[in-house]
């Protein structure tokens, strides 16, 4: 009874937490550096959908699954938003829905990995509490809602291996479908769920017969879901899934100071950042869990859990062969969130097993449980609404933090410093510096001339992107967090 209820209190809090962040944080949150092109990508789409206008074959951004951006530009297309503040904050909530329909799949899948109906509870509220994960809910419709797909996706073959029927052929093929509309190289995660999935289950042929219609299902979802691939189907998709899974991004990426091609990142980028960005103390839990079960591998082989190990593949398989492959990441490790539930599950079954280990493992684990809430509250209370931009103290000294790795490198900054200072004549760093201009109130944006020449300009703005040191210039006014610029105007002489 006690387990229950306190299953309960934690359900009643994340749908709390679900309702009082957005609302406290969107009307601060700003235009990300991705989302207007998002916007307009959403609206080549639909223009083509309904008047085969050909602006869609030219356009950047159309190998880029169509399903999300689509979806955030139907309100607008139908009239329901008008103004540009109401546009981004209507898309901002639509963004943060689709982060939470993953929750309860996260649960989910936490039950059928073994852990109690109050342990799977605790998996999903941390999924939807941890900082750097639940702000970038509110606002990046590209890698958020993939990893809610794939955590969906997860759960709907799991259902399928444990009952292998056609019904369920068909809605995983819906879910496989759905996936690929909203990043190509979903096919990779998909690959590997099936390729692990079967092997460990062994399925009878006529099971696996039934995947024959999963996969004929997700290719006419596909096809009839993605209008860039109405000419020439099989050209355009082979084009999207080799650019989505290995970006041709030429640019450089601050990393511990240095600035560094995205073609060639030292294979602990990726560890790196994860380690610098989450909870020391969750880092901590998933390294205890990471050794327990190395040191118990031969129980795991004797008698495997199916679903951890499933986990575990569709976690760790990307980071290594992105490693191995030399993927081109930058801004974090942001393109691999999708792999942030099945960590947090396997962390959490870990920690519970070695409770269970020793007599005062429930103790600890409980200390452990207290303290981890305790940080999590103190960085969103220390950031908001800003949490994306946290770094724990294995960034490095904090007074050079700011120079040595991006922070608020998608500039959702900018609309609380652009509503700080008096109109004038601004020299924009880069695109979100003048495309937030659009989110003051509307007397106060058309004060404001953005020009692009030094001499011409009162005021310089920056979110100190790849910037390796402070400007020479005074500081006309900030946005700071902890102590640190997220972003900044300088007075220009």
């Amino acid at each position: 009874m006690t387990q229950r209820i306190t299953s309960i209190v934690i359900g009643i809090f994340i749908v709390a937490f679900a309702i009082v962040v957005p609302w406290l944080a969107i009307p601060k949150i700003g235009i990300s550096w991705d989302e207007s092109f998002q916007r307009h990508y959403g609206e080549v789409i639909i223009e083509w959908v309904v008047h085969k206008d050909p602006q869609l074959y030219q356009d950047t951004e159309r190998y880029y699954g169509p399903l999300i951006p689509t979806l955030l530009h139907i309100p607008e297309s139908l009239g329901w938003t008008q103004d540009t503040v109401s546009i981004y904050e209507l898309r901002h909530w639509i963004t943060w829905l689709i982060f939470l329909t993953g929750i309860p799949f996260v649960i989910l899948i936490s039950r059928r990995a073994g852990l109690s109906r109050l342990q799977s509870m605790i998996t999903g509220s941390i999924v939807a509490t941890t900082p750097l994960i639940a702000t970038h809910g509110l606002f990046n419709s590209k890698d958020i809602p993939f990893m809610s797909i794939c955590t969906i996706i997860t759960w709907l073959f799991l259902r399928y291996l444990d009952t292998p029927v056609l019904k369920r052929s068909v809605v995983l093929g819906i879910g496989f479908g759905l996936a690929i509309l909203c990043r190509a190289n979903a096919i990779s995660v998909i690959a590997v769920l099936m390729a692990v999935g079967l092997i460990l289950w062994r399925p009878s042929i006529r099971h696996v017969a039934n995947l024959i219609v999963t996969a004929l299902i997700a290719t006419l979802i596909t096809y009839f879901g993605w209008p860039t691939l109405w000419i020439n189907p099989w050209t355009e998709f082979k084009t999207a899934f080799i650019t989505m899974a290995n970006y041709p991004w030429t640019g450089s990426v601050l990393f511990n100071g240095e600035l560094i091609s995205a073609q060639q990142l030292p294979w602990i980028y990726i560890p790196v950042w994860m380690g610098i960005t989450l909870s020391p103390l969750f880092i901590l839990g998933f390294l205890s869990s990471a050794l327990y079960g190395i040191t118990t591998v031969k129980k795991w082989i004797q008698k495997p859990n199916y679903v951890l190990c499933l986990l575990g593949s569709i976690s760790l398989l990307p980071v290594i062969i992105g490693i191995i492959t030399q993927t081109p990441f930058y801004d974090g490790w942001r393109h691999l969130f999708f792999i942030y539930p099945g960590i947090v599950i396997l962390t959490m079954a870990g920690l519970c097993f070695v409770s269970q280990r020793v007599s005062w493992g429930p103790w600890a684990v409980s200390v452990f449980g207290v303290l981890y809430a305790l940080n999590t509250a103190w960085t969103w209370i220390e950031y908001f609404p800003y949490a994306h931009c946290y770094l724990n103290s294995f960034a490095g000294q904090r007074e050079s933090i700011i120079y040595n790795w991006e922070m608020d490198y998608w500039g959702v900054s900018y609309r609380e410093l652009l509503s700080s200072i008096t109109p004038t004549q601004i020299l924009p760093d880069n695109l979100p510096a003048s495309t937030n201009i659009d989110l003051l109130p509307r007397q106060k944006r058309s004060q404001f001339t953005v020009v692009d020449r030094p001499e011409n300009a009162t005021l310089f703005i920056t979110n100190h992107r790849l910037r390796r040191g402070p400007l020479p210039y005074p500081r006309e006014a900030e946005v700071i967090r902890d102590g640190f610029p997220l972003s900044t105007a300088y007075r220009l002489p």
